[in-house]
């Protein structure tokens, strides 16, 4: 068997940023919610040192993403819902799979798909906690 790099080291170290960013995040978002007045003021500080490496990721990635056509590996089609199924049925051995889709199977672009939805989401309910006194 021959493993081949499916991802350069700048798209792997923005990976590893954003995984960072993203579980610092929630962290630091719990201990907000729970904390007393003082480890709100903390948390809050750090909360907002890892929103900015959040947002420098995706200001990194999603030009990229738009100018490349990268964005087509994301939005789902009948395809990558069919080739999802296939690949859920292979893995406890119900069914063989033979990759249909070229860089990504379908099961990754559904993920992937999700996770960029997660991250959206989480910059909007960020910001709407964040400015709920300015914003109605």
């Amino acid at each position: 068997m021959r493993l081949y790099a499916k991802h350069n080291l700048l798209t792997r170290a923005l990976h590893s940023l954003n995984m960072v960013a993203i579980s610092a995040l929630i962290a630091t978002g719990i201990v907000m919610m729970v904390g007393g007045h003082r480890l709100k003021s903390i948390g809050r500080s750090i909360h907002e040192v890892f929103y900015f490496l959040l947002f420098g990721v995706g200001a990194v990635c999603l030009p990229s993403l738009l100018a490349g056509g990268g964005r087509k590996l994301f939005v789902p089609t009948r395809d990558t819902l069919r080739d999802a199924v296939n690949v859920v049925k292979n893995e406890p051995g119900i069914g063989t799979h033979a990759a249909c889709l070229a860089k990504y199977n379908g099961a990754q672009r559904l993920a992937y798909a999700a996770v960029l939805l997660m991250v959206a989401g989480e910059v909007g309910t960020g910001l709407a906690m964040a400015y709920h006194k300015e914003l109605p």
